[in-house]
This record gives C-alpha cells, sequence and structure tokens, in this order.
C-alpha cells in the first residue's frame, strides 16, 4: 500500500531535524542525530498517519496508547459491524523497508498479553 506524501505532510509537527530528514532523506543527518527522538518522533507521526486512515476507511479510533514506556497496541478502533480491531503501528524512513516488531515483542500482540492482568494500565 502506497501511503500519499501529502497525507503524512498533514501529520508532520515543527521539528526542524525530522522536517529535515523528511525533506533531504535519512542519509542527511549524521549518526548520532538519528537516534533518541528521531524514533520518538517517526512512531509519532506514524500513528497520525495511520489513524487518518482507519478514520478513511470507516473505522472510529476510540483509544490510543500514547504514553512512553508502556506496550501494547498502539490503539483501539471500532469497525462498522461493532467488532474491535487492536493496531500496533510502526514506521521507517527507510525507502522500501516494512517496519516489524521485534522478535522480543511480538507476545506483546498476542491474545494471553492483551488478557494479562500484569500489563500496565492507565489511570
Amino acid at each position: 500500500m502506497t501511503i500519499d506524501a501529502g497525507l503524512v505532510e498533514r501529520c508532520l509537527g515543527e521539528d526542524p531535524l525530522f522536517r529535515r530528514v523528511w525533506v533531504e532523506g535519512l542519509d542527511a543527518l549524521k549518526l548520532d542525530e538519528r537516534r533518541g527522538r528521531l524514533c520518538l518522533d517517526i512512531g509519532t507521526i506514524a500513528e497520525s498517519v495511520a489513524t487518518l486512515l482507519m478514520l478513511e476507511a470507516g473505522l472510529e479510533v476510540f483509544a490510543e496508547l500514547a504514553a512512553p514506556g508502556v506496550h501494547g497496541a498502539d490503539m483501539l478502533a471500532l469497525t462498522p459491524h461493532g467488532e474491535v480491531l487492536a493496531v500496533e503501528v510502526k514506521g521507517t524512513l527507510r525507502p522500501g523497508t516494512v517496519p516489524r516488531i521485534g522478535r522480543g515483542r511480538r507476545r506483546q500482540t498476542s491474545l494471553e498479553w492483551l488478557d494479562s492482568r500484569s500489563k500496565p494500565r492507565d489511570g
């Protein structure tokens, strides 16, 4: 699925580092600039784009897990048929690369993890 660049641009914040990499490409950054905050920005923007795509598809996003350090589904949406969809969003700035869930985190999307009472909860 190709995502329209204009859709992504609607979700860009004011961060000059991310804007630079968006316009000039990942190679425009030094190695130390690619670490830390940039990864958080990529994730935040990817989730914003995913929210817009889900709304366009007729899904109603009713929860987003935006707390830093908390793992699990990034958002929950309601389908037109009343079903709940749990979504894990991944983003990348590497052309032709499909981002994947790390091996150590795959269990975060399992039914057992979602039903677990030991995972962090809001409130």
